[in-house]
């Protein structure tokens, strides 16, 4: 089932988990494979301008055949919806694993010299302490090329057995943020980092979150895979709980969110995780992290209305919280997350000129 709550497009899927994917997959087949075709071509291009080497397709499937395998061994439940979306969207698991995690795929691969690829994205965790209405706040802008975003869009998911919840994702993909009906949500920025492996992708991790009813226990299934790269995560509950997660494929470190405002970009802020972090000086997530915690102490006390501006942020172009075709890369979307009152604030496009939507799972 498909249908538009507001501006933004949702998909609704049920049942068991294969069968979730496969109707995921027949509702956006045309999509997801235009998708895979265009993020195939960029990720090709930019290992031979970035990285100065020559890629083909293989190369990626290799990796992706081997992080499918680590995967099915300790996840099933994510294997099992890949592999649905394999059969809906006609493309081959390998190719559906692309689609889910070709940031992590293209660190194994080494696939960068220096440089930001792929966009960029700017979170915030907003404790009760420093809300307006008294409880926790967090959400993040979701930078990708400007040519992805036509296939942005809602998920609204609903498992045979576990929690429902609802996301932001892509055509042939799992969530990359979402919020289940416990109201636990997590939400993600990404990191480069130099020990990337094959193994468990983001969104894998992501949809270990979701399956949580607390902070707590999310914090325990995301960490205990063997990662694939490196990302940050947020993780928060209907109770008030937030934790920060930064890892890289082999270390992780997590921080409880007990009060004020947190900020991440897309280097490490973990000093252990530095000597290993490609981004940690680029002038973009550097300015970005500097913008969002200025425009936080500036406000004090904040509410969705002022994320909502922090999100459609333009100061510094072409280093801004929201980017507009800066160099082939558009903040594609945003979401702001109320984990207690269990709603996902959904922007589909530019945070600076594109409405704003309630969903819930």
């Amino acid at each position: 089932m498909s249908e538009r709550e507001g501006p933004i497009r949702v998909v609704e899927v049920s049942g068991a988990r294969r069968a979730m994917g496969e109707s995921f997959g027949e509702q956006l087949r045309a999509e997801a494979r235009e998708l895979y075709a265009i993020r195939l071509r960029s990720a090709l291009t930019q290992a031979h301008e970035e990285g100065l080497r020559e890629a083909t397709e293989e190369d990626l499937h290799r990796v992706a055949r081997a992080s499918l395998r680590i995967t099915a061994d300790c996840d099933p439940e994510t294997a099992d919806e890949m592999e649905g979306i394999a059969r809906g969207t006609g493309l081959t698991v390998e190719q559906v694993m692309v689609l889910n995690g070709l940031t992590d795929l293209r660190d194994a691969l080494s696939w960068w010299r220096s440089g930001e690829l792929f966009g960029g994205c700017t979170a915030i965790v907003a404790q009760s302490d420093v809300t307006r209405v008294g409880r926790l706040l967090c959400g993040q802008t979701w930078d990708l090329g400007t040519d992805n975003m036509p296939y942005v869009l809602a998920v609204r998911r609903k498992p045979r057995s576990g929690l429902g919840s609802v996301g932001l994702t892509v055509a042939g993909s799992l969530p990359f943020l979402g919020i289940n009906e416990a109201g636990l949500a997590v939400g993600t920025t990404n990191l480069r980092t130099r020990d990337a492996q094959p193994g468990v992708v983001y969104v894998s991790l992501i949809d270990r979150g979701l399956r949580s009813r607390t902070a707590s226990e999310a914090l325990s299934a995301m960490s205990a895979p063997r990662r694939a790269g490196g990302h940050f995560f947020y993780v928060a509950d209907a109770l008030g709980a937030a934790v920060a997660l930064e890892c890289t494929a082999q270390r992780h470190a997590a921080r409880e969110l007990t009060q004020g405002v947190f900020v991440h970009a897309n280097h490490c802020l973990v000093p252990e995780h530095r000597e290993i972090d490609v981004d940690a000086s680029h002038p973009s997530t550097q300015a970005r992290h500097r913008q969002m915690t200025a425009l936080a102490e500036e406000v004090g006390t904040l509410d969705t209305e002022t994320l909502k501006s922090f999100f459609a942020d333009t100061s510094g172009v072409p280093v801004a919280i929201c980017r507009d075709d800066v160099d082939g890369t558009s903040t594609n979307a945003a979401g702001i997350f109320a984990p207690e009152e269990g709603v996902l604030l959904a922007c589909h496009g530019l945070p600076s000129h594109s409405p704003w939507v309630e969903l819930r799972a």
